[in-house]
């Protein structure tokens, strides 16, 4: 594998969550796995890419380094206009159909505004902050990267699904390695005392999209590259 066709894309770091337990689980991997990746990363000469979200991603001065006229100021979309607007909201006669939160979810009241890569990887100058697939895709296309190595949060959320996620970039015909132990899934009470959602997210994405490896064996690969 060419060390200049290869890049470490760190998916969803946060600095907070809504969900408790999740992110405690969260910040413990950040803070001795992601941070040895990071700093291994760093030695090598490897592209680090932080793909935050859109509304983190937009806080850091990097991201406008591969950001298109479009990103800069998005074209207003109209709603779309089916299924109906109170059917979308589950209210009126299509009240029936409401999953039935009986108070108002955590996430509805989380201070999100306040959310930024975690403290102990933040970015540096020389790295690269992406907001969404499609400026992933374009700097990965002008430095002809082929390679990805994935970290990041949740296993069965973002890393996948983004639209910088594992599967669309899978999709785009990318080699794709999951660096396994440097994620958690987003668990239930029923799976979270053996963690079983992480483990078959991480099995699902070994068996349908890419490759997988480890912490340690990541670091060493990097240090005897640099």
């Amino acid at each position: 594998m060419n060390l200049g066709e290869t890049a470490l894309v760190i998916v969803d770091p946060w600095s907070t969550h809504y969900i408790t337990s999740w992110f405690k689980r969260a910040s413990e991997i950040t803070r001795t796995k992601i941070t040895p990746i990071v700093e291994a990363s760093r030695r090598c000469g490897m592209k680090i890419i932080y793909a935050p979200a859109p509304e983190v991603a937009k806080k850091y001065p990097q991201w406008t380094r591969f950001a298109s006229d479009t990103d800069i100021n998005p074209l207003q979309t109209p709603p779309p206009d089916w299924p109906p607007p109170e059917f979308r909201e589950r209210t009126g006669e299509y009240a029936q159909y409401y999953l039935g939160w009986d108070r108002e979810p955590a996430c509805y009241n989380h201070p999100w505004d306040k959310n930024t890569v975690a403290e102990v990887i933040q970015p540096k100058p020389e790295d690269f902050v992406v907001a969404t697939g499609e400026q992933l895709h374009r700097l990965l296309r002008y430095f002809k990267v082929l390679h990805l190595f994935y970290c990041g949060f949740a296993a069965n959320m973002c890393i996948p699904f983004r639209d910088y996620g594992m599967r669309p970039f899978y999709g785009r015909g990318y080699n794709l390695i999951l660096i396994r132990d440097a994620t958690t899934a987003v668990e239930t009470h029923d799976t979270v005392e053996d963690l079983l959602a992480t483990r078959i997210a991480v099995r699902d994405l070994e068996l349908a999209v890419g490759f997988s490896t480890t912490t340690d064996d990541y670091v060493k690969a990097c240090n005897n590259a640099a």
